[in-house]
């Protein structure tokens, strides 16, 4: 098992260090501190987390709307701004520590996976445009706006930086081809090397190629910012929206992986205890606001990881990287950490999800559009509300007892919409869906259902019974995709009742077997 945790440990340690540098600078960070991130939340989750596979760190998502808060209020990279930043950590630590405490972790049921969809795919295009100008090495200023950024880059193309453009495409080309040689092959660290290598011998920043400069070396040390009530209400939007998809995707990656494994049991309210409490550490060490890795977890989960011995041999890793290898980030080319964000993000525009609600699902499709759109219009900050809202207005109008849906979504009440048998006898058990599947109950449903096949493994059959007429949309198909999968990989007989034409239709779309 030490092996196991040793080998995944330092493989997500390889990944981690140049994703950490890189997301630092798109926060607006010196670098350092994306790998003070990599330390004592690290450790602190490692105690008080409920998976062994969940990797926190500083991810690209969190890091970008922390950059398009707090660039609001201070300059990226001033002194003012490292203060905010690391308050905002600790203010997201501590509303996270609340929810976890009042246990009402299931709120993030709000979000719709089609909202979440639109936002992320947006904020990978947000993210990837912000890095342009590194890739052509054009200096640009501050736009609020998106077409904005895009008409000063067309109108200033005679500035671009041969040799900066040259070293990208090289880059690009370098992740791709080791990528299909070997997915295993640690290319961004890789890349870094050579990148450091050349620069320093070829001079590359006397030629115009920008580098990331000084990195202090050694450990962060104990430092407590004070809280000012105006600093919290500058911050508070940024808070907010950080600590809401923060919790959506850390949870979201630790409940996928909980699936994959029947060795450990994820709960959700002490997940969000072990993610807040490891930022509310993290800030009084310098630490970037940390989140879940969807790529370091699923590199966790691949390499077999057992325990959470794998993410404290990563501190280590980190703590010699700081200790011994900063100077050489001295010479590190900005356009090798523009590759590496872009290519780590490029897989959140989820352009093939937009076209299957096209045909599946022409509501989730609409809720998906406005709210992608809307982020990319409006901004970050409010285009995740734009898609709360369409959601709401969709469910106000699809369903007959609006107030009574609108009080379970937000008391996380489904008993009444779910009910399960088990039949002792001839060892069969059913799973009654007497309302709508949809994205408020989906996670409930997935919940219950789990837990009858988990703790009766003995069924030889399983039936899902829909109430005729009962409808399902793309979280309620997720959410039954998840359960066929768990009963087939069970090699338990299952099969799907009640269902409409339409349905019908949806779940053989989603490769959801009826019979089986």
């Amino acid at each position: 098992m030490f092996a196991s945790d040793f080998y995944a440990g330092i493989l997500v340690s390889i990944l981690l260090v140049p994703q950490a540098i890189a997301y630092a600078y798109l926060a607006g960070m010196p670098p350092q501190y994306g790998l003070y991130a990599a330390l004592i939340p690290i450790l602190i989750y490692s105690f008080l987390g409920t998976s062994p596979h969940v990797a926190i760190g500083p991810v690209a998502v969190s890091a970008i709307l922390v950059l398009a808060g707090i660039s609001k209020l201070a300059a990226p990279f001033s002194e003012t701004y490292i203060k905010l930043v690391i308050l905002t950590g600790l203010c997201i630590g501590l509303v996270q520590v609340f929810i976890g405490l009042i246990r009402k972790g299931n709120l993030i049921n709000l979000l719709s996976y089609p909202v979440i969809s639109g936002f992320t795919s947006a904020a990978s295009v947000i993210i990837i445009s912000s890095q342009i100008k590194d890739i052509l090495g054009i200096q640009t200023p501050k736009f609020e706006s998106l077409p904005e950024t895009a008409m000063y880059l067309g109108a200033h193309c005679d500035e671009i930086h041969v040799l900066t453009l040259i070293m990208a495409l090289i880059s690009f080309v370098f992740i791709f081809i080791s990528k299909r040689i070997n997915p295993n092959i640690p290319s961004r660290l890789i890349l870094v090397g050579f990148g450091i290598f050349f620069s320093y011998f070829l001079n590359l920043n006397g030629s115009g190629v920008e580098i990331i400069g000084k990195v202090p070396s050694g450990l962060p040390s104990f430092k407590m910012y004070t809280l000012q009530m105006e600093d919290i209400l500058a911050i508070l939007p940024t808070v907010l929206l950080v600590t809401l998809i923060g919790i959506v995707e850390s949870i979201g990656i630790a409940k996928a992986l909980e699936y994959k494994n029947n060795f450990y049991q994820i709960d959700t309210n002490k997940e969000l205890i072990a993610l807040g409490f490891s930022k509310i550490g993290g800030s009084f060490f310098g630490a970037l606001p940390s989140s879940a890795s969807f790529s370091r977890s699923a590199l966790l989960h691949q390499t077999k990881a057992k325990t959470t011995i794998a993410s404290i041999i990563t501190v280590v890793f980190v703590v010699l990287s700081l200790l011994y290898l900063t100077p050489l980030l001295f010479y590190l080319p900005k356009v090798i950490l523009a590759v590496i964000i872009i290519y780590a993000v490029k897989n959140l525009f989820e352009f093939h999800l937009a076209k299957r609600f096209y045909h599946l699902h022409a509501i989730d499709f609409t809720v998906l559009i406005i709210t992608f759109l809307a982020t990319l219009i409006i901004g970050l900050e409010l285009g995740v509300v734009v898609g709360f809202i369409v959601s709401f207005g969709i469910l106000f109008l699809s369903k007959n007892p609006f107030l009574k849906e609108v009080l379970q979504l937000f008391t996380q009440k489904y008993q009444s919409d779910f009910h399960t048998e088990i039949n002792e006898v001839d060892s069969t058990g059913k799973i009654y869906i007497k309302d709508q599947l949809h994205f408020g109950n989906a996670e409930y449903f997935k919940t219950l259902s789990y837990k009858m096949i988990k703790d009766n493994q003995h069924l030889k059959e399983v039936s899902i019974a829909f109430e005729y007429g009962s409808d399902c949309d793309s979280s309620g198909l997720k959410a039954l995709q998840r359960i066929t999968t768990l009963l087939q990989e069970n090699k338990q007989h299952y099969t799907i009742e009640g269902i409409n034409p339409n349905l019908q239709y949806r779940l053989e779309s989603s490769h959801i077997k009826i019979l089986c």
